[in-house]
């Protein structure tokens, strides 16, 4: 254990702040800010693990299941630009957030006068 190897090892594992992984998202809208707020603070506490833009988004999509799974799907298989843009892709991200907020509000609003 007091090997100079392990040190270095020890070392460099205390250093890295520890800070749990992000829960997966699955589309619910009302968990859309939590979810990127854990992935930003996670991201930010190990910037040697996310260098480029595409190393964000892909960790972010790897988060995703169900309809959010489903919304990312197109921009891998398509190699989209978005994910070499991390801000493009968190402003894509927001638009689709909000556009479903409105939708349910609308939805709600409908079934008052049903």
């Amino acid at each position: 254990l007091s090997s100079p190897i392990n040190q270095i090892y020890l070392a460099a594992f205390m250093s890295q702040a520890s800070v749990s992984m992000p829960e997966k998202f699955s589309g619910q809208m009302d968990m859309f800010p939590a979810f990127l707020g854990q992935c930003q603070l996670f991201m930010s506490l190990r910037p040697e693990n996310f260098p480029t833009d595409r190393s964000k988004v892909g960790f972010m999509i790897s988060l995703l299941t169900g309809q959010a799974a489903n919304w990312a799907t197109p921009l891998l298989v398509q190699d989209s630009p978005l994910l070499n843009d991390f801000q493009g892709f968190l402003q894509q991200m927001r638009v689709i957030n909000k556009m479903s907020i409105l939708d349910e509000d609308v939805t709600a609003k409908r079934s008052l006068f049903v």
